[in-house]
Parts: C-alpha cells; structure tokens; sequence
C-alpha cells in the first residue's frame, strides 16, 4: 500500500527521484501544520498550560491516511519548526515530539486501511469507530513520547505524568474530529456540487451558527447558561443532514473554534477557576457535539445511499418489469395466434369427425325408435356410433377408442376405415368375422401385431346386427355389453373380455356372438365406459355399471327422448364439480 502513496506523490522508489509536486505538498503540509499550532496558540490555554485541543493532530491523521508514509517527513519538520519557533524548551525536546507525530502517522498508515473496509473513514459507522480507534492508539504513541519529553526536560514532575498524558491524548483526539474531517473532505479536491440557494442556505447556516456561538462563549451576550450551549446541537444536525462532508465538518470547525476561544478565555458556560474542570467540560462537549454532528452525517448519507440504490433497483425492476410484461404480451399474442390456429383445426376436426356420423335419417329407416347420447370430452372425441348396410340387413355399432379429444378422434379414423375393410372383406350376418376382421386391420396398421412400434391403441365396440326380417338380433361385443330393457327389468348380455387392435391381444383373437329374439317393447342399448367410469357423488366414487343399470329401470317405460335426457341428467347431477374423464357414448333403439 505504501507504494501506492509513493506513486500518488511522485516518488519513485528504486532511485529516490522526488518531483516538484512531492515538494509543494510537503512544503504546504509543514506551513499547515506551523499554521494550526499558531491557531492553537492563539486561541489560548487554559490554566496557562494546556490547550483543549491540538489541531496539528488533524493534519496529521489526514494527510498520513490520505498520503501514506511519504509525507511522514513533512510532518516531522512541520513539528519541529512549530516547537522551536513556538514553544520553549531544548532541541531533543523538540526532535521526541517531532517523531512522536511520525509514530501517530505511522499507526494510523498502517492501522487504518486494514481495519476499514476502504480509505473514507465517513463511509459508514464501522469505518469511523475503527479510524477512531486507530487515532487513539496514535495519540496515546504521541502523547507517550511528547510527554516523556517534557518530563525528561523538567516541564512536568512524574506526578502529573498520566494526568499530562491524558490530557495530551484528549486534545490530539478532539484536533482530529475538528480537523482530520475537514481535510479529509477537501483532499483531493472536489468541485462542489452546491448551487445557488444551497450556497446562500450554507451560508446562513454558517452564520447563525457562528452567532449563537458567539451568544454564548463571549462576552458580548449574557447567556452562559449550560444548557444554552446545546442550542448549537440543532444547528450542527442541520448542516449534517442537508450538506456533504466538507460542509459538516467546516461548520463543526467554525463552532469550536468560538467555543474553544470563548472557554480559554473564560467566557461561556464551561469556564471554571478550576483549569481541571474546565478542561474536562470543554473536550466531553465539543467531542460529544462533533460526534454527533459526523454519525448523523454518516446515517443520513447511508439513508441517501439506500434511497439512491432502492430508486435505482425500482427503477431496474420496473425496466425488468416492462421488458417482462412486453415479452409476456408478445408471448400471449403468438399464444392466442397459435391458440386460434389450433383451436380451428380442431374445430374444422370436428365437423370432419361429425360428417362420417350416420345421419337420422338413415337410422330411422333402420329402426323404429331411437335415441343417440354422443358427448365428446373435449371438442372432438373418441366414442363414435355407425348405422350401416350390410348385405340384406343393417349394423348398429356402437365404438369407444382409445383416448379422447385429438388422439381419440385419430383413432375413429382408423377404426371406420377398418369399419368399412371388414365389411367388405366378410360374409354378411358373421359378427364373429367382422370384429377379427377389424381387429387384424387395426393390429396391423398400428404395427401392433409383432415388436415393431411402440403404440398400443385399438377400440372397444358392441355390434348389432339386424336380418331383412328383424326377427332376431345378433350382438357382439369386445369389452362391450348390450343393456336390454323390457317390461320385466333390465337384462345385460356380456361381449367378449378382449377389445380390438390391442398390442397384447393375440392376432386369433375370437370373439362370441349372441342371438336375441326380438319382442314388442324391447329396447336395446349399448354404452361406452365413459358414463360408468365418471366419479362424483358425495364419495367421489364411479358411477358404476350397478347404478346405471338402477337407472336403466328406472326410465325404462319412457319415450327414448326423455330416456336420453334421463340419462344425460343424471351423468351431470352425478359429476358436480367434478372433472369429466372421458367421452360419454349411449346408443338406444327399439326394432318393433
């Protein structure tokens, strides 16, 4: 760190070469110091021995923290010149207090920095108490060598040796708090940021604190009451929270400098017959004022400081905030772009979904009554019913694929594609044949049949068949069962246990085929698991094929319109808040 300072000064240290400007600045340091000692001098002693403060100490502490251990010259001579011009006494006397002010920089040089988390010792709280506190342990060096000098010389006798050592200690500390800030602030300079009426503001301030000084350590105004001197702590507050560092701590220098003439020359409240006591009341106030006065300037440049850094991260956030929210938007409106185009593909789906449904018509001509309860989950779905020709007779199919909304509608492709392969591929009337006949398309168009692909999708499906005569019905069913209800109750034929086009189904599958003889009244239903599989109720439990077939008995005497609306409203009291799960598919018809 030293050599930073070196080369601040100009000194280069491999061949001692010293530039003007080390010379100028060492020549103002030495008539400085020369000049605050004369300040000191003048202003006057008290008990014609001690001065309340010295301010050459400020000097010190600041130039040595500011310039490092190249000014440490200066300062001895600066010392040295005061004392031999100034002050009696012989030449060593002089020569041990000189290097007395060399220790005291020196410490604070080396102490400081370390101890300071950077070089501004009004940073903050911490940074000041720890300056402080390595001041002290400079003035105490100070005080040891200057005092051993004037006891060496017969100025004092070892009695009063602390006591001169604490004293000497307490004016170097109350010399730093008027001055070191001062030059601190100053050094290097820094154009003031103050504009017309904050100058005219300073101003005024600096004068009414410089009069009510004067209203209570001078002769001129009988107002020395103690308590009267605290009239100045307001002042200093406002200098503190409305100026920067120079202007606090030249307007802490003006006040004491009335109060520190005032009290030595037995003016104002602190003047006592006892140099002691007065002594004493002058350093605890003028030290506990000039605290005050810096700790308020640190807090409430902190409080600027946060202040400054919560603008800038408000500022920063609502920059984040409106680049969020631009992006967002433009997020948004490519989403809703793409929503609306898929939304429409899905929808134009639909109507292709819809188009290959059997149109009333069609089914009318096959039966005498019927109702068709088709509700998709989604826009599209994966239960579909057919109504076809086959041979001599008809089908009335009723199919529930594989998933639902985009992939189950995918599926009802493939399955009416199937549909109408079988169809053509086997003998009118054989059921048994056309759900094979399905289930070998359907396995092999998925690659389902062997260990290629990886899907493993199919349909389950109740068939019904009807000869030209509509004597007899035949059903079959894969994982699909046929509800008939008569006059007596409700009747369930079972299809087979295995659906169609599965992975896991083997490529023979077969599947059973059931004659019915068909009577008067008798209607006949199939339904996907959509219905039965809903949970709801009070126990969030499946509606079940128990509760369906109860419900069956019930709206079994009604026209198939009003058994549709039975059934629909019993699925929606049923689900309540519940999601839906599935496609709901129900297909009812009477033949006679």
């Amino acid at each position: 760190m030293s050599h930073l300072y070196y080369f601040i000064l100009g000194v280069e240290m491999n061949n001692f070469k010293i530039d003007a400007r080390w010379l100028v600045l060492s020549l103002a340091v030495v008539l400085l110091q020369v000049g605050l000692g004369w300040v000191c001098i003048q202003l006057g002693t008290i008990g014609g021995t001690a001065s309340p403060f010295w301010l050459p100490a400020g000097l010190v502490v600041a130039m040595s923290l500011r310039l490092g251990y190249g000014i440490l010259p200066a300062i001895f001579i600066g010392e040295f010149v005061l004392g031999y011009f100034f002050m009696p006494g012989v030449l060593w006397k002089h020569l041990m207090i000189g290097c007395g002010n060399v220790l005291e920089g020196a410490t604070i040089i080396y102490l400081a920095p370390r101890w300071m988390n950077g070089n501004d010792p009004l940073a903050s709280i911490r940074n000041f108490f720890t300056f402080f506190s390595a001041a002290v342990l400079g003035s105490l060096q100070n005080g040891l060598l200057g005092v051993s000098a004037l006891w060496l010389a017969g100025y004092i006798p070892l009695a009063a040796f602390l006591n001169v050592l604490l004293n000497w200690s307490i004016g170097d500390l109350g010399g730093v708090l008027i001055v070191a800030p001062l030059l601190l602030a100053l050094y290097p300079f820094k154009k003031s940021a103050w504009r017309g009426i904050m100058r005219l503001e300073y101003l005024m301030l600096l004068c009414t604190t410089v009069l009510v000084s004067g209203m209570v350590f001078s002769p001129w105004f009988n107002l020395s009451a103690p308590p009267l001197a605290f009239l100045l702590l307001p002042l200093l507050i406002w200098g503190a929270f409305r100026f920067d560092t120079s202007g606090c701590a030249l307007l802490n220098a003006a006040m004491m400098t009335v109060v520190i003439w005032g009290t030595t020359h037995e003016y104002g409240p602190f003047a006592s017959s006892s140099a002691t006591e007065s002594l004493m009341l002058l350093q605890v106030f003028t030290s506990a004022m000039i605290v005050t006065s810096l700790l308020t300037l640190i807090v409430n440049r902190d409080r600027q400081h946060i202040t400054q850094e919560l603008k800038l991260h408000l500022e920063q956030l609502e920059h984040k905030v409106e680049e969020r929210t631009s992006e967002l938007k433009l997020a948004f409106e490519e989403l809703e772009e793409a929503h609306q185009t898929v939304n429409s593909s899905i929808q134009y789906a639909s109507r292709i979904q819809r188009a290959i449904l059997p149109l009333e018509s069609e089914i009318n001509e096959m039966v005498t009554e019927h109702f068709v309860l088709w509700k998709p989950r989604d826009v599209v779905g994966g239960d579909i019913y057919w109504c076809k020709d086959w041979g001599d007779g008809h089908l009335l199919i009723l199919g529930d694929c594989t998933g639902h909304g985009v992939p189950g509608a995918f599926m009802t492709l493939l399955s009416t594609g199937a549909l109408d392969r079988a169809i053509m591929e086997t003998t009118s009337g054989n059921v048994e044949e056309l759900l094979q006949c399905m289930h070998h398309t359907l396995q092999t168009t998925l690659n389902q049949s062997g260990e290629r692909g990886h899907s493993d999708d199919g349909i389950e499906l109740g068939v019904c068949y009807l000869p030209a005569d509509k004597s007899k019905m035949l059903f079959a069913g894969a994982r699909f069962d046929l509800y008939i209800l008569e006059d007596s109750g409700v009747n369930v034929i079972k299809g087979s246990k295995s659906g169609m086009g599965y992975r896991g189904i083997p490529y023979d599958q077969r599947f059973e085929s059931h004659e019915i003889e068909i009577q008067k009244n008798m209607t006949f239903l199939l339904a996907s698991d959509g219905l039965i599989d809903q949970v709801g109720g009070e126990r969030k439990r499946m509606f079940g094929k128990r509760r369906f077939k109860t419900l069956l008995s019930k709206v079994r005497n009604k026209p198939m319109p009003e058994q549709a609306d039975a059934i629909h409203q019993a699925l929606i009291d049923f689900q309540g808040d519940e999601e839906r799960r599935d496609d709901v598919g129900v297909f009812g018809f009477k033949v006679i």
